[in-house]
């Protein structure tokens, strides 16, 4: 789904989104209200939730797929959305966490063994060791995790499809000059993000 690139202000809304962060705030009155970031395949747009319970704040959270009916302003230059009224997705709605999370342009596996190639051209046994060794530790997030909860590669794979695209431009540098250390270079750019594993929250609505 790609909805969130179309809205623009004076839109209405009426689409279903995932929840990619939700915080609290009081307004200055004292009433309680949330900000939402809302995401599909296509981005994501805060939307803010002026009237809500705290029923609304324990349903609202990170992951969760809601239809929203509201609309859309220019809020100092950016896009906002006001939510009107919301809905929490159900069955039969039948809808997917997959269908609002963008993907890197390779799946998992095809990045798995693009990088496997990569790791037989290290040469020095001890880094292939080390490399294989917490690649195969934390396989599993390494190639579904986002390289970031925005901007740098926050999709699904993000992150090793970050580092695969490092060592393309790694093995043509190397190519161009032969002195350099390409095994340590090859093993040091798999694992230089490898800490994003422990310190982001999953694939999906991914915080720090």
């Amino acid at each position: 789904m790609r909805n969130v690139e179309k809205l623009n202000a004076g839109d209405s809304v009426d689409h279903f989104f995932l929840i990619h962060k939700a915080t609290q705030g009081v307004t200055a009155q004292g009433k309680d209200y949330m900000t939402l970031y809302l995401q599909d395949k296509s981005g994501d747009i805060e939307a803010k939730l002026w009237t809500v319970t705290k029923e609304d704040m324990k349903l609202l959270q990170p992951e969760k797929i809601i239809h929203v009916l509201g609309d859309v302003i220019n809020y100092r230059g950016r896009k906002q959305m006001k939510i009107n009224k919301f809905r929490l997705a159900t069955p039969e709605d039948n809808m997917k966490t997959q269908d609002f999370v963008g993907g890197a342009p390779l799946t998992p596996d095809q990045i798995q063994e693009e990088i496997s190639h990569y790791m037989l051209e290290i040469e020095n046994a001890n880094l292939q060791r080390i490399t294989r060794h917490l690649i195969r530790k934390y396989q599993d997030a390494f190639f579904t995790f986002p390289a970031a909860s925005s901007h740098h590669h926050n999709f699904a794979s993000g992150l090793s499809y970050h580092v695969l695209t490092m060592l393309q431009v790694a093995k043509s540098i190397c190519d161009i000059y032969p002195l350099l250390n390409r095994s340590l270079l090859y093993s040091s750019i798999i694992l230089h993000d490898l800490g994003k594993v422990r310190e982001l929250s999953g694939p999906v609505a991914t915080t720090y």
